[in-house]
């Protein structure tokens, strides 16, 4: 390995590791409330677990206020325009308030429907419903947050993002031992504190911008053409995410039909894979921030070679990956089940999630590089490209009474299509040439 090949390894580990750090701790949400419902019933806590999936799908369709904002700050920064990364990480938050607001304002007379839709029913579907109204409050929030820690992983502060994650996660905890535990509340409560930390983290953020902001002259207040412009941006990576999460409802639905005991094997295993693949964004998020930032001084090499080496690294995790699963597929299902058709079928599932992993972390990698390039119209047609092969195979699938194993085998031929179309593109180098759609107008001096 030569000398710039360590020198790059180094800086994509400094980012991925506080990354790693700071995704895990993110879910440390939803179990603290499972952990603290959990003494107040099964009812609650079922209907926490509900109205929380539910929440995850709306907050994952518009991760592009986090990937967006973090790869067009980078290049920004990276062409020494700091007044404009500024300007743009206003903006970044001010269209993820509207957002947020929309959303939340759009799924308040939803929510009996789509709490319904999900499964709940009686005392559990109350909880959700409960759970989910109070939680909207938070979701202006939410997106705020991820544009302030897009805005700050492109300018490579990994450690802001870790510490209020962090205090916000720790906070929370403390609030519902308190309300729950201390005083009896119920599942009203725990929504309330999670909703309060949110907006704790989101108040960090702004005064961390405005602060930025001030201190580089950039006005504050919204700029039309600058929110139209991060909005446009975000548009091809909201396709891509939404062909990403149709893909995953595909395969969930397909399990469910093809058994009761292949959905909760299924179940295992995704719930294995998932994690996994939290690791590996933490490489997604070096790629964002590295890449543009190459980009932006306009060193057209070093993007590559950071290109090549972030998926190398994803290529090695997804080995160990590969490793750590089919070391663990025997027994790891019995922490799960006491059902032993379960724990059987969990176990076959998790040998192709084993076999997958190589595929899906080199998928990953190679997402991320084209992010950090801004090379989103590409990703908003490979993506559903993947998707329509994957959702054939899958209808073939039930058409064939093949069983889960096939499933698997679909979803390993989704991750080959994403890592072959977004590979293709990085071998050809268009992607260098991704027209920087998503930088706010110059501010004005």
């Amino acid at each position: 390995m030569s000398t710039a090949s360590a020198a790059i390894d180094r800086r994509i580990i400094g980012l991925a590791f506080p990354a790693v750090l700071t995704i895990a701790a993110d879910p440390l949400y939803d179990l603290t409330d499972t952990a603290i419902l959990g003494h107040v019933g099964s009812n609650a806590l079922g209907g926490a677990a509900l109205a929380t999936t539910l929440l995850a799908n709306g907050y994952a369709v518009f991760i592009f206020l986090l990937y967006g904002t973090t790869s067009t700050v980078a290049r920004l920064r990276g062409a020494g325009r700091e007044r404009d990364a500024a300007h743009h990480s206003v903006q970044a938050m001010w269209v993820a308030f509207a957002v947020g607001s929309l959303v939340a304002a759009l799924l308040v007379p939803a929510a009996p429907l789509l709490v319904e839709w999900a499964g709940g029913r009686g005392a559990v579907g109350d909880a959700a419903l409960t759970y989910f109204r109070i939680s909207l409050l938070g979701f202006p929030a939410f997106f705020l947050v991820m544009a302030g820690a897009g805005a700050r992983r492109g300018v490579q502060d990994l450690r802001t993002p870790l510490v209020i994650t962090v205090v916000a996660v720790a906070a929370n905890l403390v609030a519902e031992v308190v309300l729950i535990i201390g005083l009896g509340f119920g599942v009203g409560a725990s929504a309330s504190s999670t909703v309060a930390a949110k907006w704790c983290a989101a108040i960090a953020y702004v005064l961390l911008i405005g602060r930025d902001a001030k201190r580089r002259g950039v006005s504050r207040s919204p700029d039309r053409a600058a929110v139209r412009a991060v909005s446009s941006a975000g548009v091809p990576l909201l396709v891509r995410t939404i062909a990403l999460r149709a893909a995953l409802t595909v395969a969930i639905t397909v399990a469910g039909r093809i058994g009761d005991t292949d959905l909760a094997a299924y179940a295992i295993a995704f719930g294995v894979s998932s994690t996994l693949a939290y690791l590996c964004e933490g490489l997604e998020v070096a790629a964002h921030t590295l890449v543009g930032t190459a980009i932006g001084t306009g060193d057209d090499d070093a993007a590559v070679q950071t290109g090549q080496r972030v998926i190398r690294m994803g290529f090695r995790l997804g080995v160990v990956n590969l490793l750590i699963v089919a070391l663990t597929a025997r027994w790891l299902p019995s922490l799960f089940s006491p059902d032993p058709a379960v724990r059987a079928t969990a176990t076959t599932s998790l040998w192709w999630v084993a076999a997958m992993q190589p595929i899906a972390t080199v998928s990953f990698a190679l997402d991320g590089v084209l992010i950090g390039a801004n090379d989103l119209r590409y990703l908003a047609y490979a993506m559903p490209v993947a998707t329509a092969v994957f959702s054939a195979l899958a209808v073939a699938v039930l058409a064939a009474d093949a069983g889960l194993w096939a499933l698997w085998a679909a979803l390993i031929a989704f991750m080959a299509a994403r890592a072959v179309l977004l590979g293709h593109r990085f071998r050809t180098r268009r992607w260098l040439q991704a027209t920087v759609s998503g930088s706010s107008p110059r501010p004005s001096s």
